[in-house]
């Protein structure tokens, strides 16, 4: 009677001898055998012959549980199917689940696929052939370990996904130690294996600087070495990257200063900082800025209103509306005094009184008085300057050499 049945099945079954010749008649063991048999299959994902075997076992032992299995392989499991050039999502058994419109296309992993569509472009599609990401699609979609995939956007930046969901787990390529620019269109196991460390270890990254990164784990931000060592442990709300041996630290709200063993050299207290630049960083406190070095000593009290970063070892700084000068010990150059002002660059500074500009040198003294009623940053010895509506040139004596002529201009450049 079994052996008939068996014989009924044969159109659904690859070898259902092989287990009628190991149980005969015995009926719990052709049903374990069977299912056994489909479970290998579904292991190997060779899900339509899996489908055909737990078939099988459901007719004979409907108790096993083999419709469930069917289920699920419904559910989670994908093929492609081919037809006219292009490929669908099918069932296992081969059934069109969308339209024939992909190309390329990659096995399904977590119920999630990957293909191209007629311009090239990457998708992940579904188990319903629906496409999860955007327009205009991906340059590149790398499979990595760990069900991550690397993928290159259209603006050649790379970033990398879990194939969980198809989300970012990460955005910024220079979390990864260079390791992403140098493999570009592959990823080798070998390789992609620290990657994988840092991605699944850590929520979110920084950059490596002078030999450590920023790291958020558990929702607090530390630092681990290139080995992927966790040198100071997670316990800031933000943090800025190590610049010239120290870095900059937030925690419950406020500003301080560390060192590369986690030393902390100057207490939380500010509300706002620039990085580090050629040993000192300009800080704020009480909507105050001021100026601290890199061994946490404050030289200069927050008393300014506004501040430009240092350039060329010189700050621009702003009290009262009007521009002065600072050098990175601390010092005023140049009481504020101008309307408005721009960075050094090549030695000198465009500044603004009365509404004309002219220029400063770096000790704070005017080279070029304000007459201009606009002005460019010199570059190769000359400056753009505007006057009655119309650009010209001038040196750096003042020296009008190209007469105000021109209704745009840039700066010159390799001549």
């Amino acid at each position: 009677m079994l052996y008939a049945i068996l014989l009924g099945l044969l159109p659904l079954l690859p070898q259902p001898d092989a287990c009628y010749t190991q149980c005969g008649d015995n009926t719990a063991c052709l049903c374990n055998c069977l299912y056994r048999q489909a479970q290998s299959q579904r292991a190997a994902e060779s899900y339509a012959e899996a489908v055909k075997t737990y078939r099988a076992v459901d007719a004979l032992c409907p108790d096993k549980g083999a419709a469930a299995a069917i289920d699920s392989i419904y559910q989670t499991h994908r093929i492609w199917v081919f037809q006219d050039g292009a490929f669908a999502v099918a069932t296992p058994l081969g059934q069109p689940l969308s339209a024939f419109e992909y190309y390329n296309p990659q096995p399904f992993k977590n119920g999630i696929g990957v293909c191209e569509d007629n311009s090239g472009r990457y998708f992940f599609v579904d188990v319903n052939g629906k496409r999860l990401n955007d327009l205009p699609g991906y340059e590149g979609i790398i499979a990595a370990e760990g069900g991550l995939f690397v993928i290159k956007k259209v603006d050649r930046n790379y970033s990398v996904v879990s194939s969980k969901s198809v989300r970012s787990v990460s955005n910024n390529i220079y979390s990864f130690p260079n390791k992403l620019f140098d493999f570009r269109d592959s990823l080798r196991t070998s390789e992609w294996r620290s990657v994988n460390d840092y991605i699944t270890q850590f929520e979110d990254f920084g950059d490596f600087s002078e030999g450590l990164a920023s790291v958020k784990q558990g929702g607090r931000w530390g630092y681990i070495n290139k080995d992927g060592k966790i040198l100071i442990e997670p316990q800031f709300d933000n943090v800025n990257s190590f610049s010239e041996g120290v870095a900059l630290v937030q925690k419950t709200g406020k500003w301080g200063l560390i060192n590369k063993e986690g030393k902390i050299l100057m207490e939380p207290q500010f509300d706002n900082v620039y990085n580090f630049s050629e040993g000192v960083a300009l800080v704020q406190k009480t909507g105050k800025w001021g100026l601290i070095n890199k061994e946490g000593k404050i030289l200069m009290e927050p008393q300014f209103d506004k501040v430009y970063n240092f350039t060329e070892g010189l700050s621009l700084v702003q009290k009262e509306s009007k521009w002065g000068l600072i050098n990175k010990e601390g010092k005023i150059l140049m009481e504020p005094q101008f309307d408005d002002a721009y960075i050094f660059f090549n030695g000198v500074a465009p500044i603004q009184k009365d509404g004309q500009w002219g220029f400063i040198n770096k000790a704070g003294e005017i080279i070029i008085e304000p007459k201009f009623d606009n002005v460019y940053s010199f570059s190769e010895g000359v400056a753009p300057v505007k006057k009655a509506d119309k650009w010209g040139f001038i040196n750096k004596a003042g020296e009008i050499i190209i007469e105000p002529q021109f209704d745009n201009v840039y700066s010159f450049s390799e001549g």
